[in-house]
């Protein structure tokens, strides 16, 4: 059985939260960042699986400010951008003026019943929205019923063995919430908000639920991610080469697996009719 404590009140305080942070986003999370060694890595797989696809219908749902819709609009024929914070989606949709066709939607993850049944070719979901959708569940259900038969659908969530750093942070040696949250993956995050955290299996088991074939699930950042709060650590790799030399080791760690430090980024493939 299934459980989340998220309520819709707390989905309008998530997407309040993500409003006020709109403004400063793009900086926090940019290229020489410390957040894109994931993202270059978790970019390679998706990349190496599209090959040389191109003119495809793509729909990024909790797009934020559109970081992973830029990745790969040039790809696009059409783009649907979704968000349940209207500053992030509105920072978006005027990044996007050069994709023939591109809509957007106010709408969390779970709820995207305005969106017809297989309707496009790449559904994106990172920066961990069905961490924190009311019901994550129902959140991939709907992404693999929104993804073409053949389509990939690409998400990030929170890793729950990479959340017991910040669990040992807010409750220090607490086992009663330990073993709660191990349990069911519920914990308040380090923004203050209620979220879901995975484990490999519970991720790969839920979108074949839903239709959908597991390609792979990775944990992204697979050894920095012990020091992304580590302000010398951030200091060093300000150098390019040190940045360089660090986005190198972790595509060699990238398939020798990790217990979990952090995100897990899964691919996954909607099946065939009749597969």
């Amino acid at each position: 059985m299934h459980t989340n404590m998220i309520n819709p009140q707390e989905v309008e305080e998530a997407a309040t939260y993500f409003d006020a942070t709109s403004v400063g986003y793009d900086a926090e999370f940019s290229d020489s960042s410390i957040w894109s060694i994931a993202h270059r890595t978790g970019r390679t797989l998706l990349e190496q699986a599209l090959d040389e696809r191109t003119g495809l219908d793509i729909a990024d749902i909790g797009c934020g400010t559109g970081k992973w819709a830029g990745f790969f609009s040039g790809r696009a024929s059409s783009l649907l951008l979704s968000d349940v914070a209207e500053s992030m989606l509105a920072v978006a949709v005027r990044k996007f003026a050069h994709v023939p066709s591109v809509q957007s939607l106010r709408a969390s993850v779970d709820d995207l019943g305005h969106i017809s049944d297989a309707s496009f070719d790449l559904v994106l979901c990172m920066g961990d929205p069905l961490s924190y959708a009311p019901d994550y569940v129902r959140g991939i259900s709907e992404l693999c019923r929104i993804t073409r038969p053949g389509g990939l659908i690409f998400v990030s969530v929170d890793s729950r063995l990479g959340y017991l750093r910040i669990l040992k942070e807010q409750h220090h040696a607490d086992l009663d919430t330990l073993f709660t949250f191990l349990e069911t993956g519920n914990i308040i995050g380090w923004e203050g908000l209620p979220l879901h955290a995975f484990t490999t299996k519970e991720l790969g088991d839920l979108f074949a639920e839903a239709g959908a074939e597991t390609l792979s699930i990775h944990s992204l950042p697979s050894a920095s991610a012990y020091f992304l709060f580590d302000d010398r650590f951030r200091e060093q790799i300000h150098d390019p080469r040190q940045f360089e030399r660090l986005i190198a080791m972790e595509d060699l760690l990238r398939d020798q697996g990790s217990p979990g430090p952090h995100h897990l980024y899964g691919l996954f493939k909607k099946a065939l009719p009749g597969g």
